[in-house]
């Protein structure tokens, strides 16, 4: 029996999976901003992805008619090239940071499309539509709370990449995502080529 044949509701997300190259270059990017003077929650260097949808809990019938929407959506689009921008950027700014980030150079127009198409497509079968404004970006870590708060936004200003670093992005992935106490777990679904 699969993982999500044993459950009555999976926890689901859409992204595009990081080349290693680029796992590389953040991984060294967040060892660079530890700290034991601020409390943020790093991303995990293994795990690193874009998130393009958010779906959350759904019953596990859910997962077929999603699948069969991210194939019809991917099918339409073709390999594109995503270039990340050299400067760490911060929700909600800079001055107040709850959530530091890397931005999208090249490729941030053809994610745009490509997740408002996905999710026009998803909110057709009942998966809920995200009402924020989608940004395409790759989490760093998420600020805990308020101790050695300007130290770290004087960290960030200074910090960022040294050149552009880029990838193919050739398919998207639907993940699993499962909760333990030692953070999540993610497990490959279903991938669907550009």
């Amino acid at each position: 029996m699969s993982a999500v044949a044993d459950r009555k509701k999976i926890r689901l997300f859409i992204a595009v999976a990081l080349s290693p190259a680029i796992k590389k270059v953040l991984g060294e990017l967040i060892g660079g901003l530890k700290s034991s003077k601020y409390e943020v929650k790093w991303a995990d260097g293994d795990k690193p992805h874009l998130t393009l949808k958010f779906i959350g809990y759904v019953d596990k019938e859910k997962v077929r008619p999603i699948i069969d929407e991210i194939g019809k959506c991917v099918a339409l689009y073709k390999p594109f090239r995503m270039c990340l921008l050299l400067d760490i950027e911060a929700f909600p700014n800079k001055e107040n940071p709850r959530v530091l980030w890397l931005g999208i150079k090249d490729g941030n127009e053809e994610l745009k499309k490509l997740q408002a198409d996905m999710e026009r497509r998803l909110e057709d079968i009942g998966i809920k539509k995200e009402e924020r404004k989608f940004t395409p970006h790759l989490t760093l870590g998420r600020v805990k709370s308020s101790k050695g708060k300007k130290l770290l936004v004087e960290k960030i200003k200074k910090a960022g990449l040294d050149k552009h670093c880029g990838m193919k992005v050739s398919k998207i992935t639907l993940f699993e995502s499962t909760l333990t106490r030692t953070g999540a777990f993610h497990e490959v679904l279903y991938e669907a080529k550009l």
